[in-house]
């Protein structure tokens, strides 16, 4: 139910925003009643009062409802999970010096460019004191290091990422959404958090809704979930609320991918005609490439047509990305006894290994202590352990 409700809530914002767009004028109550079959009115103003409260709509004194001003709705880059957004290529003079180097390393990693991003991104790790620039530079580190086949950056990012303490309840679920992202890079099963899967979005700030979006399709492709991808689509609608073509363009893509698998090649074409597009655009070789295993036969004749001259660098590239990903992959998921633990499993394990109580590991994961109880026996029943002392010394050589 919560699920369907937020995905109603989605539908909502997207007629509101596609009426402004094509009309300049902004809808009343009871004209989205209407267009959107709302049974009541009360219902409504409900959905309208959370879109409020995520900063995505504001409400004039004569009952018409409106998107929130440009400048107020958009920011440059997260505070968690400290990424630059791709829109700001506009905005590229108000960023500072460490911020633009940041967002030209994930656009060399985009475009292609891995050594210039894996450069620039350990000349942050050297430099800038800012934390959240930090985390960002071995986020992009691991990224491109798919190509290099270098999992020490990946393990230096999980590291970093399960110490990391949230301040906040969104915090807490945006680093467990980037976590789970990561790990469905590497095609983990059944990676999807369990509040996601539940659609309970309503804690996450607007900037992290795309990358829910794109957690939830690609646990869909993953798991070989039997859901039609439409059911997917409502949650795309929020990448454009950020303008960041690069999460837009790998939902496209995604998308393609769990529609070629239904076999919908309409909807398959749309949505990578679409991609394609921004990748041009952009210059970014990158996302088509790390596609193009599932999806060359359809992308090939595309960029025949539109581009033909980059099909040899994506065909140069695609061989890369396989043997740096096959390296990874092994590293990361082939022989490591954690293989089969979720992500708050390993955040637990990582408390256990430091040391702390029941209670303190409660504390630091916003958990009941029961609820902790509950996460160590399962731990133990995968590794085949009975307490501690075993779990310190059976993953010690892992953490």
């Amino acid at each position: 139910m919560k699920k369907i409700n937020e995905l109603r809530l989605m539908k909502t914002y997207t007629y509101i925003e596609d009426l402004y767009l094509r009309t300049g004028a902004y809808p009343t109550y009871r004209e989205i009643q209407q267009a959107m079959n709302y049974s009541t009115l009360s219902l409504l103003s409900s959905d309208i009062r959370r879109l409020k409260k995520k900063g995505l709509l504001v409400e004039d004194e004569h009952r018409h409802v409106r998107l929130r001003k440009e400048k107020e709705k958009h920011s440059y880059r997260y505070d968690y999970p400290l990424l630059i957004m791709s829109d700001a290529s506009i905005n590229y003079s108000r960023l500072d010096d460490d911020e633009k180097a940041l967002y030209d390393a994930q656009d060399a990693y985009l475009k292609g460019d891995y050594e210039l991003a894996i450069s620039l991104s350990k000349s942050l790790l050297s430099s800038s004191i800012d934390q959240s620039i930090l985390f960002g530079a071995r986020f992009t580190l691991s990224w491109a290091s798919i190509y290099t086949g270098e999992a020490v950056y990946w393990k230096d990012f999980f590291k970093s990422m399960i110490s990391y303490e949230p301040k906040t309840t969104s915090e807490k679920l945006e680093k467990e959404l980037l976590a789970h992202f990561l790990t469905s890079l590497l095609k983990v099963k059944g990676n999807c958090p369990q509040w996601l899967e539940e659609g309970r979005f309503y804690n996450l700030r607007n900037e992290a809704y795309p990358f829910a979006g794109l957690l939830f399709i690609a646990n869909g492709i993953n798991s070989n979930i039997e859901n039609s991808p439409t059911l997917y689509e409502p949650l795309c609608s929020f990448a454009s609320i950020s303008n960041n073509d690069a999460v837009q363009v790998y939902e496209d893509l995604y998308l393609a991918i769990a529609y070629r698998y239904r076999e919908h090649d309409d909807y398959l074409s749309a949505h990578l005609n679409n991609a394609i597009k921004t990748c041009l655009k952009r210059g970014w070789l990158t996302p088509l490439v790390e596609v193009y295993k599932t999806l060359g036969g359809v992308i090939r004749p595309i960029l025949e047509k539109e581009n033909g001259s980059i099909l040899s660098r994506i065909d140069e590239l695609a061989p890369v990305l396989a043997g740096g990903y096959n390296k990874i992959h092994l590293a990361m998921v082939g022989d490591n006894p954690l293989r089969d633990l979720t992500f708050r499993e390993v955040e637990v394990i990582n408390f256990v290994h430091a040391g702390l109580s029941n209670k303190e590991i409660a504390d630091k994961l916003f958990l009941s202590t029961e609820t902790v109880k509950y996460y160590l026996s399962s731990i133990y029943a995968k590794l085949g352990i009975s307490g501690r002392k075993e779990l310190r010394e059976k993953v010690n050589k892992f953490m």
